[in-house]
């Protein structure tokens, strides 16, 4: 038997808010087999890939590699497990962007007590598996997506890995280079490895031999829910305290409905209420002006009456100076 788990389980969290991210996981995987676990996203292939590595430690359950149970293995001797005999490929290729791409592939034998002039022997039989041997003396950055995660793969190659753990590969692939990458991996299958490959994607699954789901079935949902009652408000919408929020939230406005036309069949909305202009505050200065402006011109219209009152008295002199001279001259 080359990989088996049995009855793994993995939470995260304090004892009163505690997740359980795998429950009563198991599968056995043959020597030169090629399984795909799937599970939608969140589903916990990523953690499962942390404890199949060694990077992890489940809270119960076994991971048998070659016999060995490397769950009880302290981090040292588990690193040398994954140094040996695991090769793993992520969804994000993490190459160094400084480094060429013989450079890149050269870091994982840092370890290794081999000469140079054969360590990159290695690297170029690495790239030629990967159908990229005339790119080893370019940089992540003038490589695509496919060629960026085929020197991932390459790379995991270079311990000579009996293992090759694929999580998510395809994540950053378009759609017509899944196949290809795929086609691959498949005839590294062929050539000897146990590819285990980790997606949520039927089309990757469907090129792998066996598929092994690692979601929970009906019974063991409703089991879980049963254990882990689900918290009722966490459904509800939160509203934003004030403290918290930098803008208060707009009052909302009434709905204006509109009146029936008599003659029209449809109705049509109410025009909008025009706005008031403000009011125009008067300053001190202006109060000022025109209090001295009203004290100015009450002299002035006081001499225009005096002036009308001395036309009139003059205007009745006239008359009686006139009639006065016509009684003399009869």
């Amino acid at each position: 038997m080359a990989f088996e788990v049995k009855k793994l389980n993995k939470s995260y969290g304090l004892k009163d808010a505690r997740r359980r991210v795998i429950r009563n996981f198991s599968m056995k995987v043959e020597d030169g087999e090629m399984v795909a676990v799937v599970g939608r996203k969140g589903s916990g292939k990523s953690t499962l890939m942390n404890i199949l590595t060694g990077l992890a430690r489940p809270d119960s359950g076994t991971v048998i590699i070659d016999g060995h149970r490397i769950n009880y293995f302290n981090p040292f001797q588990r690193a040398i497990i994954r140094s040996k005999r695991i090769g793993l490929v992520t969804r994000d290729a993490l190459l160094v962007p400084d480094l060429t791409v013989y450079e890149n592939l050269l870091l994982p034998m840092g370890h290794k007590f081999m000469m140079g002039k054969r360590k990159m022997r290695r690297a170029k039989d690495a790239l030629r598996a990967v159908g990229l041997k005339s790119l080893g003396k370019y940089f992540p950055a003038d490589l695509d997506d496919l060629e960026t995660q085929k020197v991932c793969l390459a790379r995991a190659l270079m311990t000579h890995p009996k293992y090759l753990l694929l999580d998510e590969p395809t994540g950053n692939l378009q759609s017509a280079d899944v196949d290809r990458y795929m086609d691959l991996v498949e005839i590294l299958k062929n050539s000897g490895f146990t590819i285990i490959v980790l997606t949520h994607s039927r089309r990757v699954a469907n090129h792998c031999d066996r598929l092994i789901p690692i979601a929970m079935t009906a019974q063991e949902e409703a089991q879980a829910a049963e254990e882990e009652p689900v918290d009722e408000a966490s459904d509800e919408t939160q509203d934003i305290p004030q403290s918290i929020a930098r803008k208060a939230a707009p009052a909302a406005k009434p709905a204006v409905t509109a009146a029936p036309a008599e003659e029209e069949s449809a109705e049509e909305p109410a025009p909008a209420p025009e706005k008031e202009a403000p009011a125009k505050k008067t300053s001190k200065k202006s109060a000022t002006k025109k209090t001295g402006s009203s004290k100015q011109a009450a002299p002035k219209a006081r001499k225009e009456v005096a002036k009308v009152d001395n036309d009139a008295e003059e205007a009745k002199r006239y008359e009686e100076d006139s009639a006065g001279e016509e009684e003399e001259y009869e």
